[in-house]
């Protein structure tokens, strides 16, 4: 199976967590910080969010978190 493109620009992260491995992505300057999360939906990833992170990249560093299950993070079984 092909890789998905990245959603947005800037660093991508993963991180372990109790249901998997969670991807996030960081960019943009600045002490202050915003965190974005896409709305769960058959298609849900970070692409949703896309024109608020490339917005506020410019001025802040701002993270797109990738739910279980959607884009990048893993798919794991669950009911």
């Amino acid at each position: 199976m092909a890789e998905l493109p990245a959603p947005v620009s800037g660093q991508r992260h993963e991180i372990g967590s109790p249901v998997g491995r969670l991807t996030y992505y960081a960019a943009g300057p600045g002490a202050q910080s915003k965190a974005l999360i896409h709305s769960i939906n058959a298609a849900g990833s970070a692409y949703e969010i896309k024109p608020l992170y490339e917005h506020y990249r410019q001025s802040r560093t701002v993270y797109a978190l990738e739910l279980p299950g959607f884009g990048h993070s893993e798919r794991g079984k669950r009911e």
